[in-house]
């Protein structure tokens, strides 16, 4: 990562500061049933 993407991603935090809560429930709805796919799809296979 270069500067100008931190700085970037540091703007982007503070303008979307507000929405961090909204975020935090996508992510909370969104990545556990991905990483379990994911996981199904790895282990499956070996169980």
């Amino acid at each position: 990562m270069n500067v100008a993407t931190i700085i970037m991603a540091v703007l982007a935090v503070a303008l979307i500061g507000p929405k961090v809560t909204l975020v935090r429930v996508l992510s909370t709805l969104i990545f556990p049933p991905i990483a379990g796919i994911i996981a199904q799809t790895f282990f499956g296979k070996f169980a």
